[in-house]
């Protein structure tokens, strides 16, 4: 069931069923099905029909959720847009997506003038504001006045942030996030009295297909968070002023919490917190535990499995497990395998490529007016790019990307391994190994890190700590220290992207 259904069935059942919170408003299921109604009318106007490509550029406001909505009902295909991109990028995205219209709000105005991959263009207000406002009917209520869309349809094509190459279009189906949002619904323990705090932007996989599935999968709510800029303190007000039981955090949003709250109790209503995108440091994480209480829940994945493959869930977050270091079990309706380079599946504790097959998978990449793209596919399996290894418990272990293996005379060194030990040090906020070219080594590694507020370490100190820790060959031959680490827009690190900057100051 999408999402234009979910709301639709509750407008129906229990109008007066609070859906959307925000700071200073709320809509009732029935305002935001009118909502989407309007929008649904507003595009059919233009012309839109089904499997058409419609673009959405906006913040997290009622009106984007609308919109969202409204692109279902008429059965287009939602393409959200990051409008943290340039024009020129949005601009390869829709040439690939051939969109019929995009849809922005207010404050991305200015960004929209300068795209000019879509000719037809239509701005709304925060609160879904047209300049031409529709009226629906009685009859627009009606599952009949709408088209149905079919399990495999193509509901969304969200564009990777291209951390291997120009963005691709993941392709998903009604009948992947239906799966999602059953398995987080089981996971995370999500009923109508549930109310998600959402903060992600709207534009990724874990907002689309994982919150807003879930929370109107069972009649709950959603707050919303504007999510250009954000700020541990307003995240901590919002909680308690909705009373939020679920949210889902990136790493670096989850320490600049722990950053605030220091080792005290938050004293919160959250019942899971979800965190993934990025690894999480085992001392962060405990000082999590410590705050928040045993109620955390990582998730593994990608956009191309709908958002998340696997889960390490509240019960298995143990001080000082070896689970604590994994990424947790498959999702039931997701298969992981741990392979070789020929698809044989490795023995437990033996390294190899994770790759993921089942009905939260992708069938591709979109490809206006062809077949989808199916690079990365072997089969029916999706390889990941992920090296990893599974124990005799099921638990997966996510060891380096294939890139990030530096191979420094001959010697495979795993990034992760070292960025681990690094975070050991007190004062490390973020860090960030990768290879950098050597004429006698082939590569040496390199430490990227963003210091703690108040923080003194430096670059002796670091390797020292290092040479204590790991072998010689694998202390970072340089240490690099920057005000923040290029991420993506959910939160990745963008390893290419330091490359290319520590390339840069070389040759400068």
């Amino acid at each position: 069931m999408i999402r234009f259904e979910q709301v639709r069935r509750w407008a129906l059942q229990d109008g007066q069923r609070i859906a959307l919170t925000w700071s200073g408003g709320e809509w009732s299921y029935r305002r935001l099905f009118e909502g989407a109604l309007q929008f649904a009318l507003e595009l059919e106007h233009r012309g839109v029909r089904p499997g058409d490509r419609v673009a959405l550029l906006a913040e997290n406001d009622a009106g984007t959720l609308a919109a969202v909505l409204g692109i279902q009902a008429v059965g287009g295909t939602l393409v959200p847009i990051n409008f943290r991109l340039t024009a020129g990028e949005c601009d390869t995205i829709l040439g690939n997506a051939v969109c019929a219209v995009m849809l922005f709000g207010e404050s991305e105005a200015g960004l929209a003038a300068q795209i000019t991959g879509v000719h037809d263009k239509q701005s709304f207000g925060p609160l879904g504001e047209l300049p031409t406002p529709r009226s629906p009917q009685t009859t627009d209520w009606s599952r009949d006045r709408w088209p149905q869309l079919k399990p495999d349809s193509v509901e969304t094509v969200i564009y990777t942030s291209g951390t291997t190459g120009l963005p691709k279009g993941v392709v998903t189906t009604p009948v992947m996030v239906t799966g999602l949002a059953q398995s987080t619904a089981l996971t995370h323990i999500v009923g109508a009295q549930s109310c998600w705090l959402q903060v992600l932007p709207y534009f990724s996989a874990a907002s689309l297909n994982l919150s807003l599935n879930t929370i109107y999968m069972v009649g709950g709510r959603l707050h919303l968070m504007h999510s250009r800029h954000f700020e541990a303190g307003r995240f901590m007000e919002e909680a308690h002023r909705s009373s939020a039981t679920h949210t889902e955090l990136v790493p670096t949003q989850l320490y600049r919490i722990l950053d605030m709250l220091g080792s005290k109790p938050a004293g919160s209503t959250f019942q899971a917190i979800g965190y993934g995108s990025a690894p999480m440091s085992d001392a962060r994480l405990e000082q999590a535990l410590q705050v928040f209480g045993p109620i955390f829940i990582q998730a593994y994945g990608m956009t191309e499995t709908t958002c998340q493959a696997t889960l390490l869930l509240k019960e298995d977050h143990v001080p000082g497990s070896r689970q604590l270091q994994s990424a947790g079990r498959p999702l039931p309706h997701v298969d992981v395998m741990v392979a070789r380079d020929d698809l044989a599946e490795v023995a437990f504790d033996e390294e190899g490529e994770i790759c993921f097959r089942g009905i939260t998978v992708t069938p591709g990449y979109w490809r206006a007016g062809a077949v989808y793209d199916r690079t990365g596919f072997d089969g029916d399996w999706l390889r990941s790019g992920d090296v990893g290894r599974v124990d005799d418990h099921g638990f997966i272990y996510v060891v380096d990307r294939k890139k990030d293996l530096v191979i420094s005379g001959g010697f495979n060194v795993s990034s992760r391994e070292v960025e681990d030990v690094i975070y050991q040090l007190d004062g490390v906020l973020e860090c960030a190994v990768v290879g950098a070219p050597d004429k006698d080594w082939g590569e040496v590694t390199v430490a990227t890190i963003v210091r703690g507020r108040d923080s003194d370490v430096d670059e002796a100190r670091v390797i020292a700590h290092c040479k204590h820790r790991l072998a010689g060959f694998k202390v970072p031959q340089r240490v690099v220290f920057l005000d923040e680490l290029p991420k993506n827009s959910i939160g990745k690190i963008l390893k290419r992207e330091i490359r290319k900057r520590l390339q840069q100051r070389v040759e400068a």
